[in-house]
């Protein structure tokens, strides 16, 4: 179906349809207004007022996209670190995505019925709905608390309004073509200016701080959320700079972006990972390579070489600083790093700490769940129920907080929706990942877009990868926006490709 999709005679007919809304409202709104103002209500005064700010908003649906990422990946993470009684502004995206979802609906109901019927659905969008259905109805089997469904929906889909939006509103071209991929550049090089605060001034104030279990360098975070005495999303920059680097690498693959420039925009996106001990930059950086390069190894030896040597210097230059600048109080040498790194990922528990590593924690759930339950691998236990040792009932009889069955997202999403959960989580991003391959080859002969495509291809690994890694999927609000617009991206480029008209 066509959902939402409309061309330039249709879109002129949207405008007035939410324009009228808007003057009837606010019509409705001043009378309210006026009515508390006289009678001495202050507040039923101002709460017309905003509404009228709020719906004179939503006829502008290019702004509501900006204030919506500008959200997302900045002003949330910001405001949990240096105004943590503003951490709450990052309930605002859930209202601006419905209001973006609200020109979905309205342009699906003013489209043409009979040529809706003829169009074909984005992939993308395809596995995005069995996301849904299935953690839906994993949750509703499960004969949940209201309020932990809607503790559920609000952590896995709190940004996908702006999926929607961007995949099926018809947007200007220029804000898809240019604006949108530079924004996530423009957002990557913004994060150098609060790493260089973090790293100089709130990283030694955290180091002479005697909290147990704090890690001085974990704040390191840039806009993505870090607490003054608690844990950092330093990983979330790490995804983040690795993802644009793909971008900018694919760019210069299809000769838009020299050399010099890949190298100096490189090396200020890579000078976060030196500082902030984020060590899976070192398999997003080889997942990277391989990706962008991998075939050059017979194509063009030469160059599989030269940049391999590259990363590997690369790579050399992290273990070391990781080893005698960030972890020498824990490992010794490079080698202890790695030894480290396996500990705390493959190993059952980690040692003095009682708590499950990343692939104890899927041990865990193979032995809770097979054969001894069969339900609950295949459709889990609901949307929320790995996150019930954050302070609510845990069914699993771990007294531990702190016991790490959510510390991936793969871990949490077999907990929540279980395997045919985590397979549809898996077919969306490899649905991303054989679109955006697609599409480089259609638009082959626009260096630009080709290169853009290619390394979105190329992100979508890393972020496969991130699955393994951390357990951002269901619950951080700056790696779910990133990854919507990566999604709402593709689809909407996909949709244009399949004959959709361009404005």
């Amino acid at each position: 179906m066509r959902l939402g999709s409309f061309d330039s005679g249709e879109r002129s007919g949207l405008q007035p349809t939410l324009t009228g809304i808007v003057l009837a409202l606010g019509l409705f709104g001043a009378v309210v207004a006026g009515y508390g103002v006289a009678n001495g209500n202050l507040i039923l005064g101002a709460v017309p007022v905003a509404l009228a700010c709020v719906l004179l908003l939503s006829i502008y649906p290019t702004l509501i996209l900006w204030l919506t990422l500008a959200v997302g990946l900045v002003a949330a993470g910001l405001a949990k670190l240096y105004f943590p009684a503003l951490a709450e502004i990052r309930w605002l995206v859930i209202p601006l995505g419905a209001l973006l979802v609200l020109h979905v609906l309205i342009g699906f109901f003013a489209s043409n019925w009979e040529r809706a019927g003829r169009s074909t659905m984005p992939p993308i969008l395809g596995w995005g709905g069995a996301v849904v259905a299935v953690a839906l109805l994993a949750t509703l089997v499960n004969t949940p608390e209201p309020l932990q469904l809607a503790r559920g929906l609000k952590g896995y889909f709190q940004m996908w309004g702006v999926l929607l939006a961007l995949a099926l509103l018809v947007w200007p071209n220029q804000l898809m073509r240019r604006q949108l991929p530079r924004a996530l550049l423009v957002v990557a090089l913004l994060q150098l200016p609060f790493v260089l605060h973090q790293y100089l001034v709130l990283v030694p104030q955290r180091a002479v701080l005697e909290v147990k279990g704090l890690v001085p360098f974990d704040v390191i975070a840039g806009t993505f959320g870090a607490q003054q005495l608690g844990g950092g999303a330093n990983a979330m920059l790490a995804i983040f700079m690795f993802v644009v680097l793909a971008g900018l690498t694919g760019l210069w693959q299809t000769k838009v972006l020299s050399g010099k420039w890949l190298v100096l925009l490189g090396v200020l996106l890579l000078a976060p990972m030196f500082v902030n001990g984020a060590k899976v930059s070192l398999v997003f950086a080889l997942t990277l390579f391989l990706v962008m390069f991998g075939k050059d190894v017979v194509a063009r030896p030469g160059r599989f070489a030269m940049i391999a040597s590259v990363v590997t210097v690369t790579l050399v230059a992290m273990l070391f600083v990781y080893s005698v600048g960030i972890d020498n109080r824990r490992v010794e040498n490079w080698s202890g790093v790695v030894a480290d790194i396996y500990q705390r990922n493959v190993e059952a528990d980690q040692e003095n700490r009682g708590t499950f590593t990343r692939g104890g924690a899927l041990r865990y759930w193979g032995e809770q769940h097979i054969p001894a339950d069969p339900f609950g691998a295949l459709l889990g236990h609901g949307l929320y129920e790995s996150r019930h040792s954050d302070g609510g009932v845990d069914l699993w009889d771990v007294s531990d907080p702190s016991l790490g069955i959510k510390n991936t997202a793969v871990s949490a999403i077999l907990w929540d929706t279980g395997l045919l959960g985590l397979a549809t989580v898996f077919g969306l991003i490899i649905s991303a990942y054989l679109t955006a391959g697609r599409l480089a080859h259609y638009y082959r002969y626009d260096p630009w877009m080709a290169g853009l495509f290619l390394g979105v291809k190329a992100a979508m690994v890393i972020i496969f990868v991130s699955l393994w890694a951390k357990s951002y999927f269901g619950y951080h609000i700056a790696y779910q926006t990133m990854l919507v617009v990566l999604l709402g991206w593709l689809a909407y480029w996909d949709r244009q490709s399949r004959g959709s008209r361009i404005e």
